[in-house]
C-alpha cells in the first residue's frame, strides 16, 4: 500500500519522507532522487486514466487533470489515475563508491463504483494519491496500481 499525501510541492521536496526505501543489500546510505522534480505546477503531466466497467478505456489527462470520454454506457465503473515518475536510488557500495540505480516512483489514485447514468456528465475528484516505489525503470514497468487494474 502507498502513503497518502496532498501537496506535490511538498512531495517533491520531501519524497523520502513519503516512500519506504528498501535498497539491495550492497548499498548503504541510500537516498531517493527524482529525475524530474515534482511540483504543483507540473503534477498532472504524464497521468494516464484507466476506466474499467461496462466499457474499458484508457486516456491521458489534460494539464488541469481533466479527461473526457463521450458515449459511456450507463453503469458502475472503477477509475484509476496513474503517473510513473523516473527516480534514482543513490548510495554507497561496500568500498564507499557511489552507486546509482534507476527505479520508478508510481503515483496513483482510484475510485471504485462510480455510477454514470445515461446522458449524465460525471465529475470525479481524485485527491488522495498513493505512492509506490518499483524496483525497475518506468520504461520496463507495465504494471498498473489499484484494485482490479
Amino acid at each position: 500500500e502507498g502513503v497518502d499525501y496532498f501537496d506535490a510541492d511538498d512531495l517533491g521536496r520531501h519524497v523520502t519522507n513519503h516512500v519506504t526505501i528498501t535498497p539491495d543489500e550492497s548499498m548503504t546510505d541510500v537516498k531517493l532522487q527524482l529525475v524530474t522534480p515534482l511540483s504543483n505546477a507540473n503534477f498532472m503531466d504524464g497521468f494516464r486514466v484507466y476506466v474499467k466497467g461496462e466499457r474499458a478505456l484508457s486516456t491521458s489527462v489534460n494539464r488541469s487533470g481533466a479527461f473526457s470520454q463521450d458515449h459511456m454506457i450507463e453503469g458502475s465503473y472503477d477509475v484509476m489515475a496513474q503517473r510513473k515518475t523516473p527516480a534514482q536510488l543513490v548510495g554507497l557500495d561496500e568500498d564507499g563508491v557511489e552507486v546509482v540505480k534507476s527505479v520508478c516512483l508510481v503515483i496513483y489514485a482510484e475510485k471504485q463504483d462510480l455510477f454514470i447514468a445515461k446522458g449524465e456528465q460525471a465529475y470525479l475528484v481524485l485527491d488522495e494519491f498513493q505512492l509506490e516505489l518499483l524496483d525497475q525503470t518506468c520504461e520496463k514497468s507495465s504494471r498498473r496500481r489499484g484494485v482490479g487494474f
